[in-house]
């Protein structure tokens, strides 16, 4: 998704790629990164199908 968003989205948005700012995509990295390791903690990962 990030990097979708960031060579998809913010041109569109008018953001420029990689918000033409090396520091503020980071920023962005870092909180996608959060936010799937803390979505990971609280999902866990998949049980094994019974048959």
């Amino acid at each position: 998704m990030y990097l979708i968003a960031m060579t998809v989205v913010m041109p569109i948005a008018g953001k420029g790629l990689f918000f033409n700012s090396i520091p503020m995509s980071m920023v962005a990295l870092m909180g996608h990164m959060v936010f799937g390791f803390i979505l990971g903690l609280v999902v866990g990962t998949p049980k094994k199908l019974i048959k």
